[in-house]
């Protein structure tokens, strides 16, 4: 099996750091301890790389390794950005919650990990919605795993 190309170093660098609040987001971060509990949930659970979303990256979703990496036009992510500023690729959101993983036109589209205060979701998204197989770790430790159907657990 050939070798996947190397990643920017600009977006490897950026997965190894902790979430931040980008400048643009002041004004949408609505719930400041939401998100310092969102960051603290993802210290305890480690570092996501850039690597592992690869990995996890289904078939349908193949990334491009040649997009450039920046926030994207709205400054509400970081990550692989196309010629229009949207996020087409591996990225990072952050406001009252984590997404890191891939993006479509903006939208969680791929496999991602989302993390909020209501428990953490590790899986497949299409179109924003948790969509295939993943599996949800509530904040009181209740599980779910399986195959979700447009955000619902089937």
């Amino acid at each position: 099996m050939p070798s996947q190309p190397d990643l920017p170093q600009k977006l490897i660098d950026e997965f190894k750091s902790e979430p931040q609040n980008y400048p643009g987001l002041i004004p949408a971060l609505h719930d400041g301890e939401s998100f310092g509990n969102c960051v603290e949930q993802w210290r305890k659970l480690g570092v996501l790389y850039a690597e592992d979303i690869m990995r996890n990256a289904p078939n349908q979703c193949p990334v491009d390794y040649h997009l450039r990496v920046s926030e994207n036009d709205t400054q509400s992510a970081f990550g692989q950005v196309d010629k229009n500023g949207r996020m087409q690729g591996i990225g990072r959101e952050c406001h009252d919650f984590i997404y890191e993983g891939q993006f479509k036109d903006n939208v969680y589209h791929g496999w991602g990990r989302y993390i909020s205060s209501q428990g953490v979701y590790w899986g497949l998204f299409n179109m924003g919605l948790r969509h295939g197989h993943g599996k949800w770790v509530g904040a009181g430790g209740d599980t779910r795993e399986g195959n979700w159907v447009n955000g619902q657990m089937k």
